[in-house]
């Protein structure tokens, strides 16, 4: 299996798509990530009852539950459902527009800023240092802070 379709339960690595993404483009986006960090992607139930990701990939107490070491989660809420199947990951990650959301509030490194951008952003790094310059798709790149 490739990164992004990794076995969720068993991943260490994880990368978690939430609503705030808007749409299945930028769900496969975070998938190139995964596939480029090796980090499985799963995502909340918000995102697979819209079709943006298969019901396989659903986390959460009525998906699947993980326990990663890292849980990076893209304009994910942290719903009770959602966060009720993580376990205890050692680190997290949300990056999120809502600065007081249960996710933010339990994370380890909370990047109030808008999912699609910061995701475009670390891609459009990522593509620089590979030395592939293909032009994204979404985002404009833009990182706002909460000030």
């Amino acid at each position: 299996a490739s990164a992004g379709t990794a076995d969720l339960a068993g991943a260490r690595r994880l990368l978690g798509a939430g609503g705030g993404l808007g749409g299945p483009g930028a769900v496969a986006l975070l998938g190139e990530l995964g596939a480029a960090l090796d980090m499985a992607v799963g995502g909340t139930r918000v995102v697979t009852d819209a079709g943006w990701l298969e019901y396989a990939r659903q986390i959460g107490t009525t998906g699947v539950t993980v326990d990663p070491d890292l849980y990076v989660a893209f304009g994910i809420s942290g719903a009770p459902h959602h966060t009720g199947g993580l376990g205890a990951p050692r680190h997290v990650v949300s990056v999120n527009t809502d600065p007081y959301c249960p996710m933010t509030a339990m994370a380890d490194l909370g990047i109030v800023a808008d999912a699609p951008a910061v995701l475009a952003a670390l891609l459009r790094q990522l593509r620089e240092k590979s030395g592939d310059g293909e032009e994204l798709p979404a985002g404009n790149g833009e990182v706002r802070d909460a000030a």
